[in-house]
């Protein structure tokens, strides 16, 4: 069961009051940089509550960056690492689309096509003209058309 305790109006997780204590204490100096913190059973009996609350406390305060745990050895107040750099700003070139005619595309794709003579291609060049003919659909056409566009590599 949550344990919660009323601060100034709104119920606060006790888990959140332990870590907001140590977090102050970092932030008034109280606790320095590198500087070993209590353990997890000393803080449980110091502030008279669980064991578990102490862990999610902890737990917290490794995810603010705040503290950091070191196997064998304890917990220690992290030390305060400059600002990271700002992400890079990446340049990509403008596009400067051409306009293209469908028409031309698929003449040159079903003639290439064509002049293969390989099976499974003649199978897609057929498809495609089946959708041209049987499908007046200009949508389902072009998406037919661009799957054939887009997977055509020439020799």
């Amino acid at each position: 069961m949550l344990q919660t305790v009323e601060n100034g109006g709104a119920k606060l997780p006790l888990y959140e009051v332990v870590a907001g204590r140590i977090s102050y204490l970092i932030e008034q100096g109280a606790l320095r940089s590198g500087e070993r913190i209590p353990s997890i059973r000393s803080m449980s009996k110091q502030m008279h509550v669980s064991i578990n609350t102490v862990k999610e406390a902890y737990n917290q305060l490794e995810d603010r960056r705040l503290i950091e745990a070191r196997p064998q050895s304890g917990y220690y107040v992290r030390a305060h690492l400059p600002e990271l750099p700002a992400e890079p700003i990446v340049d990509r070139p403008a596009l400067n689309p051409a306009e293209v005619n469908l028409s031309e595309v698929y003449r040159l794709v079903m003639r290439d096509l064509l002049s293969r003579r390989q099976r499974l291609w003649r199978k897609i060049a057929l498809g495609i003209v089946l959708a041209f003919v049987l499908l007046p659909q200009r949508e389902l056409l072009g998406k037919t058309l661009w799957i054939v566009v887009l997977s055509y590599k020439p020799e």
